[in-house]
This record gives C-alpha cells, structure tokens and sequence, in this order.
C-alpha cells in the first residue's frame, strides 16, 4: 500500500540534502501516474504549503517531526518580480492559508510555472546557471539520463477511456521487427513466388506480393498498442 512507504529515506537525485524522507500529500492525483512526484517548495505552490502544513501539524498528518525539520525549500530559480523563491511569493500574495485552498493554489500554480518555465533563470546546476528554465530542463534531462539518475517515463496527457465506457491502461513497449529485406531471405522468396509452385489464382495478387517484396523491410510482427503483444521468446 501506498502508506507503507510513508516515512522512507529516499534519496533524490541533484537534490541538496543528502536524502529526503517519503510524506503525505492531499492534492496528488491517485489516477495518473505512480503517485510518487519529486516536492519541490521553492517553486510550487502545493508543495510549499504542504510542508508548512507538515511542519505545523505532523501529528495530524501521523509523521514524525523529524521527516520534516530541517528542511527548507532551496532556491533554484530566479523569477523577474517574484524572487527565488516563487512559491511562497504567490502563496502569501494570495493569503494562502493551506492545502485546502484549492482555486487559489491553482491560480498561484499556474503563475509560477509560467513565468518560472519562461522568464526564470536557473542560478544552481551543472552548465546551466544563469540559462532560462526552458533551456536548462533539456541539458539536465540529458544528464541524468546518462548518469542513470533518471528514465523516460510516458503517460496519455488524458484519462483514455473505452468504447465501452472503461478506463484504460496504456502501455508503451518494444516492438520487434522482421527483417523482411534480408536479401538472401529475399531472394528466397522472390524466387519461390514468381516460380511455377505458387498459385494465386489471380495473376495480379501475384503482381502485388512481386511489388511488395520489392520495398519491404522490417515489418512489425508484435503490437505496441494497447498493451502491446510479446513474441514467444521475448523475456
């Protein structure tokens, strides 16, 4: 369950402090995703508050109050007209008073990740201090896939639902491939089709599996819609 994590030592990747510690949030969609984000105080609006609410009430929340002191929001961007630390800038503009403020917190969301997307400056990371956010997301994507820090994760940018009206599951996976335009395999059958054994009946589907066999290269033999299909052999 998910609750049974609550209260692990984690640690996250370019992050300050040495580890960090799984909490409880109340605004997090249960239906998209793993239900696990990365908080981020400094520059959104939910999670500043959340940690506030955190640090004031962790027997409410059944944390112990060290999963949370010490931690303060570091600032990684430099938004024009709202500081480095744009979160608690849109939340005390608004009068924020907790999680619970649910219009406002998207109104102030929705401001900090605009200007931080576009005017923000980066002023921590690896070759990136001093870039816009836009820019500097690209480079450490491309670092902490090499490092192996990170994977690319995809999800519908909607809910999918089915003809009848289900939910659905989507999955991306591999697909594999027949190389058809092997040209000894090629031959082969070219061969075989144009020969005095293969009968179509009908000289022009003949013609078609000539043309065809003409341009055909790899051609899937497994699906990667829905939730795709395995070969056999595929482990």
């Amino acid at each position: 369950m998910g609750e049974d994590l609550i209260g692990k030592k984690v640690k996250a990747p370019l992050a300050k402090y040495e580890h960090v510690y799984v909490l409880p949030m109340s605004t997090i969609s249960m239906v998209k995703g793993t239900g696990i984000v990365t908080s981020v105080p400094s520059d959104s609006p939910d999670d500043f508050c959340m940690l506030r609410d955190l640090k004031k009430k962790p027997d409410y929340y059944k944390i112990k109050p060290e999963w949370v002191e010490g931690y303060e929001p570091v600032p990684i961007i430099e938004i024009p007209g709202m500081g480095p630390m744009c979160a608690q800038s849109a939340v005390e503009a608004r009068k924020i008073q907790g999680p619970k403020d649910a219009v406002k917190l998207k109104e102030a969301k929705d401001e900090c990740y605009l200007k931080g997307f576009t005017d923000g400056l980066m002023t921590v990371g690896e070759g990136v201090v001093g870039k816009k956010c836009e820019d500097a997301k690209l480079i450490i994507k491309k670092q902490m896939l090499e490092s192996g820090d990170a994977v690319k994760y995809y999800e519908p940018e909607s809910e999918v639902v089915s003809r009848t009206g289900d939910a659905c599951i989507c999955a991306l996976c591999d697909q594999w491939m027949m190389n058809y335009g092997e040209e000894a395999w090629k031959q082969q059958v070219m061969e075989h089709v144009a020969g005095p054994d293969f009968e179509t009946y009908n000289d022009k589907c003949k013609k078609e599996f000539i043309h065809i066999l003409g341009w055909l290269k790899e051609w899937g033999c497994s699906r990667t819609v829905g939730l795709g299909t395995r070969l056999p052999w595929d482990t």
